[in-house]
């Protein structure tokens, strides 16, 4: 098995392992599954197949273009048509509902025209078949072949559709010709006709589909057998030759934006110390900007907003008096090729052809703020040379101490350092956080009446609303939070509210209920400075804090890489195994990041971490759950269970799965994920007293929903995805 192909093959176990990922979020309709679960051909060779042998004019669309060994599996242009539209409608219709949920972006932004994932994905299987593709014929005769020989096989062994088997068929066909009649076509034939040529009669569909539903039943069959016969040696054998996909090696990684840093990094000894050193340059680069953010550059907009509307037109000074009042520098000329001294932020704004007499703006620049009121009276065009300004500069300070506090910015980096402590011990500081300034002002305005209460509103900045209500938009510069908690039917005239979004939160008195409308106003409250700073600080440290990865070993990687580097062994000849690697816990490196100028822009640093080229030894159960939620979920999840037990291997699986699209089916579910759904299902599911094809209504640990279980087996991790691979080869 190629490299290439067992990548892919990890990419469909990822699939099993993280159905979440990957599941629609809603649920295709009922009619979908018996047309559309007979996926046979690979995503490469979608709208390929009919608008090949359709477009070739070479041969008649219902001649035989592959024949069967038995005799009794040909294949004709109508039925590889039919094969291929129902994989392009199925591939459609999934990826209309990954866009409208965002887990596709659509950049063109074409399923937005169309109202319904039925609707697109006709329109896309009907075009496609049409488009005149011909660059996939080699592949697409090869699959089909695959097909023919397995049901050639099945064929030689006895295996034959059952009663059974041909119902899934009719029902296939049956509610083909639902969709006919719910897309408005008076005919089954007008409906084949248009979606998938002419000539496409109702036999060819049923030849289709018990062509692949024959394959289907017969790959399952045989996909249990070598399940089976798979043993402990086998899978190792498999792991050994195909190390690539199963040894894996822990690391550190930063970004380092110069070479200097980087060889710090890179005589680093621990993970810890490359830690520390990456908070202590980020937190060094960032604090001063962090700072000023809420102190100078708040104080330039608080200044800015005094200048708001004011002019000097028709001989007016009231742009000059405000300016006066804010200590601005006086009125100079500003020319295009005056030293700016790297401010260019100015020079941008001020010849902007955009620009207009009495504009007035805030420009944060690397050291400090300018506040600048524009006064030239002739608009700027790419030909002014010089305007005329007026500025005031805030100089950014370093914040080393604030409000008297000389260890203010010392205790902040404090703070944040002990955070990725296990214990962290904080300094202790006399600032609030945002939802202690929150509560004590809710208890002073509930205390204060009268003047007293109007007072406080006003000292805080409140802001007024009236005649709000649950349908008030929130485009109304009112917080979403204030309109939910303002608007609840308990509320009451005199009520003093607390809510918050994220971090911010909102003190509001409620002034007057009356007819279902609210009158009130509110505060915003953010934290003190001490804590905004924090928060910022580490929000974007998060951002570049080194965290633990893993590579997987990389045999073909290209030298001078960091994957060769991590990959490297001792001898290459005594094949892959931990003790064989080159790297040891702790080993650093770095590797320099270019452009597509070939400029250097960065340096990768990497640190190695833990055992190298380890195996994942983490134990993961084969089966799968189906949650029930609704106030019935005993008796629903019962029922279920009688449906699917009896049932043993891939069969009870497959069972699990058809119940219900959103049940979660994997090859190696993980206890924490198992956990994170409900503590009582991975319980049972990783109990030790297990055993192949058991089943059970496991009731959750809140006792309102309940899970139907299914277990197969349980193993190691890496041996889990070296059976799927290794069975997957065997097919």
């Amino acid at each position: 098995m190629g490299k290439g192909s067992r990548n892919r093959q990890l990419h469909l176990q990822d699939k099993m392992d993280h159905p979440e990922r990957y599941k629609e979020k809603k649920q295709a309709p009922k009619w979908l599954t018996p047309v559309i679960s007979l996926v046979v051909v690979a995503a490469i060779l979608i709208g390929v197949i009919a608008s090949v042998i359709t477009n070739s004019g070479i041969i008649k669309r219902t001649n035989v273009i592959l024949e069967s060994q038995t005799g009794k599996y040909d294949i004709n242009q109508n039925m590889a048509s039919f094969i291929a539209w129902q994989e392009i409608y199925y591939s459609a219709y999934t990826y209309w509902y990954y866009c409208s949920y965002g887990i596709y972006e659509d950049t063109e932004g074409i399923t937005k025209s169309f109202s319904s994932a039925d609707q697109y994905a006709l329109t896309v299987a009907q075009l496609s078949l049409k488009e005149n593709l011909r660059d996939c014929i080699d592949d697409i005769m090869d699959t089909l072949k695959i097909y023919i020989a397995v049901c050639d096989e099945a064929e030689r062994n006895g295996e034959k559709l059952d009663k059974k088997d041909m119902e899934e068929v009719k029902a296939g066909i049956d509610e083909l010709k639902t969709m006919q009649t719910s897309y408005g076509y008076a005919s089954f034939d007008g409906f084949l006709k248009q979606a998938m040529g002419t000539g496409m009669k109702e036999t060819d569909l049923k030849s289709a589909l018990k062509l692949v539903t024959l394959y289907n039943k017969y790959t399952q069959k045989m996909q249990a057998t070598y399940e089976k016969a798979v043993t402990p040696a086998d899978l190792t054998a498999f792991r050994d030759e195909n190390p690539d996909d199963y040894f894996k090696i822990d690391y550190l990684t930063f970004t380092a934006g110069n070479k200097e840093l980087a060889d710090e990094l890179k005589a680093c000894t621990t993970a810890e110390e490359f830690k520390a050193l990456v908070m202590e340059h980020h937190l060094a680069d960032n604090y001063k900007a962090a700072y000023n953010k809420y102190t100078t550059t708040e104080d330039a907009k608080e200044e800015l907003a005094t200048l708001s509307g004011k002019t000097d037109a028709n001989n007016g000074t009231a742009l000059t008096d405000a300016l006066n009042a804010i200590n601005a520098e006086a009125a100079k000329d500003f020319k295009k090729t005056d030293d700016y001294e790297g401010k260019t932020e100015l020079k941008d704004w001020l010849f902007n052809t955009s620009r207009k007499q009495y504009n007035t703006e805030v420009l944060t620049t690397e050291n400090g703020v300018y506040l600048v009121a524009f006064l030239s009276s002739a608009p700027v065009t790419t030909a002014t040379t010089t305007v005329n300004a007026r500025i005031k500069f805030y100089e950014f300070v370093d914040g080393d101490k604030h409000e008297g506090d000389d260890n203010f910015k010392a205790n902040i980096l404090e703070h944040i350092t002990e955070s990725k402590a296990d214990e962290p011990k904080y300094p202790t500081v006399d600032y609030k956080k945002a939802d202690a300034k929150a509560k004590d002002l809710q208890d002073q305005i509930k205390a204060a009446t009268g003047e007293a209460l109007t007072k406080l509103l006003k000292d805080n900045k409140a802001v007024d609303k009236t005649d709000i209500t649950s349908s008030t938009s929130s485009t109304s510069t009112l917080p979403e939070a204030v309109i939910d908690e303002a608007t609840a039917s308990t509320v009451k005239t005199g009520d003093v509210l607390l809510t918050n979004e994220g971090s911010t939160y909102y003190v509001i008195y409620v002034s007057d209920v009356t007819d279902g409308k609210t009158d009130l106003s509110y505060v915003t409250v953010k934290g003190d400075l001490y804590y905004l700073i924090i928060d910022d600080l580490t929000a974007s440290l998060e951002k570049v804090y080194p965290t633990e990865k893993n590579a997987a070993y990389d045999s073909d990687a290209k030298e001078g890489t960091f994957e060769a580097w991590i990959s490297a062994l001792k001898d290459k000849d005594a094949g892959v195994k931990s003790e064989n690697s080159a790297r040891k816990e702790g080993d650093t490196n770095y590797f320099e990041v270019k452009d597509t100028d070939d400029k250097v822009t960065g340096y990768n640093a990497y640190m190695v971490v833990n055992t190298p080229l380890y195996l994942d030894t983490d134990l993961v159960v084969k089966g799968g759950y189906l949650a029930f939620t609704k106030t019935t979920f005993a008796e629903d999840a019962k029922k279920a269970l009688d449906t699917i037990k009896g049932k043993t291997d891939l069969e009870l699986l497959n069972a699990l799965s058809a119940l219900d699209s959103t049940a979660t089916v994997s090859t190696a579910i993980k206890l924490s994920d198992a956990s994170a759904k409900d503590k009582n299902l991975s319980d049972w599911l990783f109990s030790e007293d297990r055993k192949a094809n058991d089943v059970e209504v496991v009731t959750s640990k809140d006792g309102k929903s309940a899970y139907v279980a299914v277990f197969s087996e349980k193993a190691e991790q890496w041996a889990s995805t070296a059976k799927t691979n290794y069975v997957t080869e065997k097919l």
